[in-house]
């Protein structure tokens, strides 16, 4: 919002890029918000943060429906072209993936660590049996 309040600010007209081939821009009037327009949305979507249950009364219902699409997009860009659930999912796999590989290595050097005391305690009879009784 930093940046919405310095164009805001600055007096800036901001205008969309032209989709070409777009049928739904040409139903619409050309795009442009002013410096005080859009001053204005930021003051009134401010007004809501941290009040959910008064952005949920039905007099609202109209700006809900407004919002919902630039919230849906917004929420594409945040997570790529997975959904919040997904990429979370995504994230408890690769940490699962993690940990699974972990307990694999940690479970392949207590086998390397039991096969070289073995061979050591092999090596000790070894020479204990050949030497006698002079290994005793």
């Amino acid at each position: 919002t930093e940046a919405l309040r310095e164009a805001a600010a600055a007096g800036l007209i901001l205008e969309a890029p032209k989709v070409a081939g777009s049928e739904e821009g040409a139903e619409r009037a050309p795009f442009s918000v002013s410096a005080e327009q859009l001053q204005m949305c930021i003051d009134v979507l401010e007004q809501f943060e941290g009040r959910g249950e008064i952005f949920q009364r039905k007099e609202y219902r109209s700006l809900r429906n407004a919002v919902q699409p630039l919230v849906v997009f917004q929420r594409e860009q945040q997570y790529g072209s997975e959904s919040r659930v997904e990429k979370h999912e995504q994230l408890l796999n690769s940490a699962d993936t993690r940990r699974r590989k972990q307990r694999e290595l940690a479970l392949d050097q207590t086998i390397i660590n039991r096969r070289q005391m073995r061979a050591s305690r092999l090596d000790k009879l070894r020479a204990l049996m050949e030497g006698g009784n002079d290994g005793l």
